[in-house]
């Protein structure tokens, strides 16, 4: 439900997007009379004159307070600043008639009559647009044109210049139909435009200007049908990062694994872009991370590369395109036969003598596109010119083509192949089949005639191709296994260095407390002896006391004398049994500093000997760590 939630908030989103009026000093009200009336000329006689006129102008500051008013908000956007928007749009010639198919309406006025109706929570408006525009394009009929019965009862129209007057009544009448409570006070604008005749009966050279999203239908079919359980991957990707669902994110400034374990060598393509310099540490992790997330079995995943402007991301397009080229190549060299690669799909009649077959492509080779898409057309149209320049591959220029001739003949000279077209719009299409397809200059062949007449012969011509190209591939593989090779090496290199320098650090230590050990335990044995000679000096003044007591008579009628001999026996008493107690103590230390003194020199030795195979392995790997720094 909150994946519905979302989706039908941009359904509605896409309906309640307002069209700019556009500016310039070529945009002006409409006034009688009418340009075409007076007349206007074209700037040369390739070229014609088109009015778009814009019709229901009013202010956007009417919406806004409407929303406020609707919706109960009564804080005020000091920012929020009026446009002028507009009801809808339709293109006229140089002689005011009209354009057929350029009207265009927005879906704004409508949508909020939608919301005053109560119907915000239906997703299938574009059925009752539709039928708007329909009822609209019926009414159009008799306005545009004058409709007349001939002699034979038959309906016949003929195209009539579009006055003012008529604008207004197709104002007033759109405006009925949007059904929108508020009637703001609405204009009429022009915009005079010069462009070429066409050429052709099929080709008005004429585009209608797009008012509306053109993806509410496909928004509509979504929500119609949604299952989270059938969603593409992508897809379903996008919407839950816009639902603050939490992802299992990963922090590589502390979970460094992750990077190097992406910048592995073996996780590199297969291919990169023929360039004197390399890319950067977080461009090349963008591309990898892009090739391993995203591979066959994940296709329909979706990975965001973000960066300030200047950051690289653009460069990173082209080690993007590279490995899809290989890709392709490895799905061609699968193929023993070039007619393998193509189905035969059907028959097109042309003529009696001209019948064609249809083929297809396997879809394995198809499957090696990319579209560049921005919100700057600018921005995508200098990508795609640049990315066949010899300047973008620099010192390779004359190493690497792709339909170099034809490139250079038909497209540009300074392009080293046929890896990019500017597309979009029609014209830009025409242009690329007429000079790629059905270039008319003399002197080279056009793709067309390139690939006709350029054929491989046999199939031992093919095989060598394949040979070469396997074999390449082969040295890539060799040397990426080579690399994690050397990487795995140089792991263990870097783990014995810690071990060595840990090591080091264990043998001091275990060398400082043995020899701290070994001090204490000369004390404590000094102690002990002269705690053992006190204790028999202790004995002999007990047993001298004891030979010099005084006789009975004296003892017992002779206080002072009997107090001071039991004095005498109590303290050198007391002084046996307090050394008696330390000799005991200080024996039992004695005893702890041998043991602990016994386990230090067993540390110490089996550090030595660690230290003594460390030593050797951390030899072998410096040399290791050498033949890496050379290659």
């Amino acid at each position: 439900m909150e994946y519905k939630k979302l989706l039908s908030c941009w359904h509605k989103l896409e309906h309640f997007s307002p069209v700019l009026l556009p500016k310039g000093k070529n945009v002006v009200e409409l006034i009688i009379p009418e340009p075409w009336n007076r007349p206007l000329k074209p700037s040369n006689p390739t070229k014609t004159i088109e009015y778009s006129i814009y019709i229901g102008v009013f202010e956007s500051s009417t919406v806004t307070r409407f929303i406020d008013q609707y919706f109960n908000d009564f804080n005020k956007d000091e920012n929020q600043k009026s446009n002028k928007i507009l009801f809808a749009s339709l293109k006229l010639d140089i002689n005011g008639y009209y354009i057929n198919e350029s009207l265009g309406v927005s879906t704004l006025p409508w949508a909020l009559s939608q919301l005053e109706k109560g119907q915000i929570k239906i997703d299938n408006w574009s059925d009752k647009f539709e039928e708007l525009l329909n009822q609209l394009s019926n009414d159009f009929d008799y306005i545009f044109n004058d409709v007349a019965t001939n002699d034979d009862d038959k309906i016949t129209r003929s195209p009539i210049p579009v006055s003012l007057d008529k604008l207004k009544e197709i104002q007033e009448k759109i405006e009925s139909l949007c059904g929108w409570s508020v009637l703001p006070k609405k204009r009429i604008y022009v915009k005079y435009n010069e462009r070429y005749i066409a050429t052709k009966d099929t080709d008005t050279n004429s585009t209608t200007d797009l008012l509306n999203s053109f993806y509410i239908k496909d928004l509509e079919t979504i929500i119609s049908n949604f299952d989270s359980n059938q969603v593409p991957k992508a897809f379903l990707g996008y919407l839950s990062g816009c639902l603050n669902y939490q992802s299992d994110r990963i922090d590589i400034s502390t979970e460094i694994y992750v990077l190097q374990q992406s910048l592995s060598p073996i996780n590199y393509p297969d291919g990169c872009w023929p360039s004197d310099y390399t890319l950067s540490l977080m461009q090349q992790f963008s591309v990898n991370s892009i090739f391993n997330s995203l591979s066959d079995p994940n296709q329909d995943g979706i990975l965001s590369v973000n960066g300030p402007p200047g950051t690289g991301k653009t460069t990173l397009l082209r080690d993007i395109i590279a490995p899809i080229l290989v890709k392709r190549a490895k799905a061609l060299s699968l193929i023993d036969n070039p007619a393998d690669a193509f189905t035969k799909m059907g028959q097109i009649y042309i003529s009696d003598k001209f019948s064609p077959f249809i083929y297809a492509p396997d879809n394995n080779l198809t499957n090696a596109g990319i579209v560049v898409a921005s919100s700057n057309n600018g921005a995508v149209e200098n990508i795609s010119k640049e990315l066949p320049l010899k300047s973008e591959v620099a010192s390779f220029s004359e190493q690497i083509e792709y339909f170099k001739e034809v490139a250079e003949n038909c497209v540009n000279k300074n392009n080293w192949g046929l890896i990019s077209a500017v597309l979009g719009n029609k014209a830009n299409r025409k242009a690329l089949v007429d000079t790629l397809w059905f270039n008319k200059n003399q002197g080279f062949e056009d793709l067309q005639k390139t690939l006709k007449f350029n054929k491989v012969e046999n199939d031992s011509d093919w095989n060598d191709i394949v040979c070469k190209f396997n074999d390449k591939l082969a040295e890539v593989t060799l040397e990426k296994e080579k690399l994690e090779i050397y990487k795995k090496e140089y792991l263990e290199f870097l783990e014995a260095s810690r071990t060595k320098i840990q090591l080091e650090i264990d043998v001091e230590d275990n060398l400082i407390k043995y020899v701290e050990s070994e001090r204490e335990l000369k004390e404590k044995e000094s102690l002990i002896r002269e705690l053992k000679h006190r204790k028999k000096e202790c004995l002999s003044e007990l047993v001298i006391i004891k030979e010099n007591k005084p006789g009975i008579f004296i003892y017992w009628f002779n206080w002072s004398i009997r107090s001071e001999y039991k004095k005498s026996i109590k303290s050198i008493l007391r002084e046996y049994n307090d050394v008696v107690e330390t000799l005991k103590k200080e024996t039992n230390v004695v005893k702890q500093l041998e043991v602990m003194l016994n386990q230090i020199t067993t540390d110490l030795n089996n550090a030595k000997k660690c230290f003594l195979c460390t030593m050797r392995s951390f030899m072998f790997f410096k040399h290791i760590r050498k033949r890496l720094n050379q290659n």
